[in-house]
C-alpha cells in the first residue's frame, strides 16, 4: 500500500488530504472523487476540464512517476 496527499499529486498547499492505494489506479480513483467533490478544489476542476489529451497524458506521465517513487507503508 502506498499514501499520497493531495498537495504531491497538484492538489495545491491547501489541500491535505491523505489517499492510500494498492494500485495505482485505486489511488487515483480515491482521489479523483476527492477533487470532484470537495468545494476548495473548484479551480482545479475547471483547469483539468480544460485540459487537452497532450496535457493529460502529461499528468498522468508525472502521477505514474510519483507512484513509483513512493515507499510502501
Amino acid at each position: 500500500m502506498k499514501k499520497l496527499s493531495c498537495s504531491a499529486m497538484g492538489g495545491g498547499d491547501k489541500c491535505q488530504e491523505i489517499f492510500e492505494g494498492e494500485t495505482a489506479e485505486e489511488l487515483l480513483e480515491k482521489a479523483t472523487k476527492h477533487v470532484m467533490e470537495a468545494p476548495i478544489h473548484e479551480d482545479l476542476r475547471q483547469e483539468m476540464a480544460s485540459q487537452d489529451e497532450a496535457g493529460k497524458a502529461k499528468w498522468m506521465e508525472s502521477y505514474n512517476k510519483l507512484w513509483e517513487e513512493t515507499l510502501e507503508v
